[in-house]
């Protein structure tokens, strides 16, 4: 008898170690896979969209190249889930539907590339985030700074982009040749991450017509 306690007390150990593995197993397969996570870019004006929307007169004869950066975001837009404002004063955080690169180097990429092409190659954009020699931003024909006030899909079914953008000589870098604040909407479709994010695109790609307007009028 002692020795069939002596035996049961021996195996304790090993029987509460088989129970902990067999519980941590079932709830690992009980247990729903994570979401996967989703991963969305900032589109860039259509080719097939241009000629565009409203008629943009020459700038200057040859090409006018503008660095495009650094653009200032808001500490609540400066992460990688793409967010969203569903009341007043609240924001949601879509926790798997993430953005492919950091929201400003994207606003830098896409406004870039939308200025080359809405206004035919009269003005070359290059993102501020490429350049490695800072004395080759430092020199070049003109730089382009945008600051975001907010830039979100809102629960009145529209986006929002609303900022204050500056246009410098390479030279000058204390009195912007060109300021505006601006405020843009876009409607929204539905607050799924994919139309927010084209809703956006919409709205970068109204700030570019508008940025590009402004030059070919100076």
């Amino acid at each position: 008898m002692r020795q069939k306690i002596t035996l049961v007390a021996s195996l304790q150990p090993f029987l509460l170690a088989l129970m902990v593995v067999w519980f941590t197993c079932s709830c690992t397969i009980l247990s729903p896979p994570s979401p996967l996570p989703h991963y969305y870019l900032l589109q860039t004006v259509d080719d097939s969209s241009c000629p565009p929307k409203g008629p943009v007169g020459p700038i200057s004869s040859g090409s006018t190249k503008i660095i495009v950066g650094p653009i200032s975001l808001p500490p609540y837009l400066d992460r990688s889930q793409i967010v969203q404002l569903v009341g007043e004063n609240r924001l949601r955080l879509l926790p798997t539907d993430l953005w492919a690169e950091p929201l400003d180097e994207a606003i830098e990429r896409v406004l870039s590339l939308n200025l080359t092409q809405l206004s035919h190659g009269r003005i070359v954009g290059e993102p501020f985030s490429v350049i490695i020699d800072s004395k080759k931003a430092a020199a070049s024909t003109m730089r382009l700074l945008l600051k975001v006030y907010s830039f979100e899909a809102q629960y009145g079914n529209e986006c929002i982009l609303r900022g204050k953008w500056q246009l410098f000589s390479g030279s000058n870098s204390n009195s912007p040749l060109l300021e505006e604040e601006t405020c843009l909407s876009a409607p929204l479709a539905s607050l799924s991450a994919k139309d927010s994010v084209e809703c956006m695109s919409e709205l970068i790609e109204k700030l570019s017509y508008q940025i590009v307007k402004k030059i070919s009028e100076k």
